[in-house]
């Protein structure tokens, strides 16, 4: 077994006492834009709002540019996806295991359209956090509030640790 997979599930202590760690350091941030955050690059291009965070559970508004269109003026289905696995990556985050939470799979299903001069809210939950798999759900949101995608991920607990934690709090 590679030695980033996480081998032994930290105590219910350390994962309460890291969990609180993390979403203090999110929370920091609600309400601004992630471009000026201590998180992942891509989230940083993205560029969203964290509206709320609390442990597994994660909501977020972004607003859509031009780069993020498909041919036809909406939001393209690959950076739907994206968004989705992104946003379930930060829920995780919030779990407080000491690594990175790896994608195995992903489903999405593409339910509805927005145009990219549009508002979006994204919201990720986690389902079932077991010792070596973590299963989560998300959706994104239209403005008016339907429904445009929705997706599941299962995601492999490591211990590999992240940059931008480390850089965070060096600073």
């Amino acid at each position: 077994m590679p030695k980033e997979i996480c081998q032994d599930r930290p105590t219910e202590e350390e994962l309460e006492n890291l969990s609180k760690k993390n979403i203090a350091m999110l929370k920091t941030g609600l309400g601004m834009p992630m471009a000026n955050l201590p998180v992942a690059p891509f989230s940083q291009w993205l560029n969203g709002k964290l509206l709320s965070v609390d442990r597994g559970e994660v909501s977020a508004r972004y607003q859509l540019r031009p780069e993020m269109a498909n041919p036809t003026g909406i939001l393209h289905g690959g950076l739907q996806c994206a968004l989705i696995d992104e946003l379930i990556g930060i829920a995780c985050f919030t779990l407080g295991f000491p690594g990175f939470h790896l994608s195995i799979d992903i489903t999405v299903n593409y339910l509805g359209r927005v145009k990219v001069d549009e508002e979006i809210t994204c919201y990720s939950k986690i389902i079932r956090e077991g010792n070596k798999i973590v299963n989560a759900q998300a959706e994104i949101r239209g403005p008016d509030n339907r429904v445009i995608a929705s997706g599941h991920s299962n995601l492999l607990v490591t211990t590999k640790e992240v940059d931008f934690v480390k850089n965070f709090e060096q600073n």
